[in-house]
């Protein structure tokens, strides 16, 4: 019976919409994705960094923010509950490709997306 109510408390802390927060993207994905939003900056966080949710807590819904070195449901649990209303746009790497081409070795970091990212 214990086991039945903990497992009911957990699906209801988490919010329905958290799976589609950060959608997994490559750099070609990203690059589609950012096309309109030319003077945009790419932040890049992870749920394990300190410094990041500090940068999460402050974005406003015109904010682009990419999930990297992460799980991707770590990584939403993250924005679903640091981010404010209306939440920013976030993107999960899913193969590091979106870290490599912007040259990201440390967290957080923000590159501008309108520049071209490094191949």
């Amino acid at each position: 019976m214990t086991h039945s109510v903990l497992i009911v408390l957990w699906i209801f802390t988490v919010p329905l919409h958290a799976a589609e927060l950060c959608p997994a993207a490559d750099i070609g994905s990203l690059q589609l994705a950012l096309k309109d939003k030319a003077a945009a900056e790419v932040n890049f966080f992870a749920s394990w960094c300190a410094s990041c949710k500090k940068h999460l807590s402050a974005a406003t819904s015109s904010d682009v923010f990419i999930a990297v070195f992460d799980e991707k449901a770590a990584a939403e649990k993250v924005v679903a509950h640091v981010a404010r209303e209306p939440l920013p746009r976030c993107f999960w790497d899913q193969d590091g490709s979106i870290a490599k081409a912007y040259d990201v070795k440390g967290l957080p970091a923000q590159r501008p997306a309108e520049i071209s990212p490094r191949q």
